[in-house]
């Protein structure tokens, strides 16, 4: 189900964790989807790229200091 959601690019499950990855807004579409199903995601974590990490991703370079 999470899968097909906008912006989401993989879901992967180990044990009791599921982690879901994506683009841009993906996280307001999981909740969403998640709140519609009334599944409460107990230790909810979303992380962001740094701007290196950003950087890298985009260009396939590292930042020369």
């Amino acid at each position: 189900m999470l899968a097909r959601l906008p912006g989401v690019t993989g879901v992967s499950r180990e044990g009791g964790r599921v982690t879901v990855t994506g683009t841009w807004d993906f996280a307001s579409a999981v909740t969403s989807e998640l709140a519609r199903r009334q599944v409460l995601a107990a230790g909810l974590r979303i992380e962001g790229r740094t701007l290196d990490e950003a950087y890298v991703a985009l260009t396939g370079h590292t930042l020369e200091v």
